[in-house]
This record gives structure tokens, C-alpha cells and sequence, in this order.
């Protein structure tokens, strides 16, 4: 199931990550700059977020995908074969 890797959306550093299911992140490769993305919590307040970037990264770049240019939320997953990782790089609205 996708699962929170690091932050949170009430600090603005959220990293969600899946699996490149069907049913996790394996649409994930369709959003487009200016998609909208929406987080739900468990106490159901909404987040809203606009996709800004779309990025590939090398599995080892760990950094890369926590830190990055400190985006409000970040979407990942691998790509087909796992030889790199699909990164959705998303601002709040």
C-alpha cells in the first residue's frame, strides 16, 4: 500500500510512496504539470496540491528524492524493471 517515507503535510515535506501497481502509483507516469493532486488524512482534512515537476532519479539518490528543492509533496514509485524512480513533484494550493 502506498505509505508516508518522510515528512508530513502539515510541515509542507510530505514523501508518499507505492509500489508501480495498478492499483498504488502505477498511473503515476500519466500526471501532467498542472494536474491536481488531493491528500486525504486520517482525520479527513484535505490537501490540495498542483504537480510543478515531474522528475527521474537513480534508485541510490535518496537525497534527491527527500530534499529535492523541498517541493510540499513528493509522489514516487519505481518505473517497469526498477531501474529508476519516477518522481511527482507537487506544490500546495
Amino acid at each position: 500500500a502506498p505509505c508516508r517515507f518522510s515528512g508530513s503535510v502539515y510541515t509542507n515535506d510530505m514523501v508518499i510512496c507505492a509500489h508501480n501497481y495498478s492499483g498504488h502509483f502505477g498511473q503515476i507516469k500519466n500526471l501532467s504539470i498542472g494536474d491536481e493532486v488531493t491528500v486525504v488524512d486520517m482525520d479527513g482534512n484535505v490537501f490540495d496540491y498542483r504537480v510543478v515537476e515531474l522528475e527521474t532519479l537513480f534508485p541510490t539518490a535518496v537525497e534527491d528524492m527527500i530534499h529535492g528543492d523541498d517541493w510540499d509533496l513528493t509522489l514516487f514509485t519505481c518505473t517497469v524493471g526498477g531501474r529508476t524512480r519516477v518522481a511527482v513533484r507537487c506544490e500546495r494550493t
